[in-house]
Formats: C-alpha cells, sequence, structure tokens
C-alpha cells in the first residue's frame, strides 16, 4: 500500500465531503468502493443478458419462412428488420427471385 501524505485535512470536496489522507491500496481501488469511502470494495454485478423481447423481430432467432413470394411478404408485412432478414435469406439461395427482391428491396431501405 502507498501513504498519501495528509496535505488536504479540513480540505472539502464540491459535494460537502472532508478530505482525509489515509492508505492507498490500488488491488481495492481496481474491485471498487474502498471500504473507507462506505462501499463494500467489490464491483456491482455486471447486469444480465438484454431483453430478447426488446430486440427487432427478425433478430429473435426467426428465420423467414421459405415458401411462396407471397408467404414471405405478409411475414415481412412493413418491417424493416425482416425485409432484410427475407432478402439475406433469398439471396443466401444463390439464386434469388427477382420479383420477390424488388418488392423486399424499398421496405429493407425504409
Amino acid at each position: 500500500m502507498t501513504q498519501i501524505p495528509n496535505v488536504t485535512a479540513g480540505a472539502r470536496t464540491g459535494f460537502g465531503e472532508a478530505l482525509e489522507g489515509g492508505t492507498y491500496d490500488p488491488a481495492e481501488a481496481a474491485q471498487g468502493a474502498s471500504p473507507a469511502r462506505g462501499g463494500t470494495g467489490t464491483r456491482a454485478e455486471a447486469p444480465g443478458p438484454a431483453d430478447a423481447s426488446l430486440e427487432p423481430a427478425a433478430t429473435q432467432s426467426e428465420a423467414p419462412p421459405t415458401g411462396t413470394i407471397a408467404e414471405i411478404l405478409a411475414w415481412v408485412g412493413s418491417d424493416q428488420a425482416r425485409a432484410q432478414a427475407a432478402l439475406d435469406a433469398e439471396y443466401g439461395t444463390g439464386h434469388p427471385r427477382s420479383t420477390l427482391v424488388a418488392a423486399l428491396d424499398p421496405i429493407a431501405r425504409g
């Protein structure tokens, strides 16, 4: 630990807290709030995974249907993310249907 000289005894921070000299432990500081300052000395847990319901429908592991152009367009509706997912899937076939691509492209571009 490193000793910090008490050169600021009686000084106050902008938050009304008195500054005091003392020891500084870099390992403790790396773990979070110092117990001397009222903390626990440990870091808070990281937040869990994002709520999947907040993601666009096409990114929720929902693959576009394989079928007729009408079925795919019905699934897409006016959803930009779904249109892009359907375009990606259509191009992934190696033989994209030009009518489907022409219908999906304006939706995907917004």
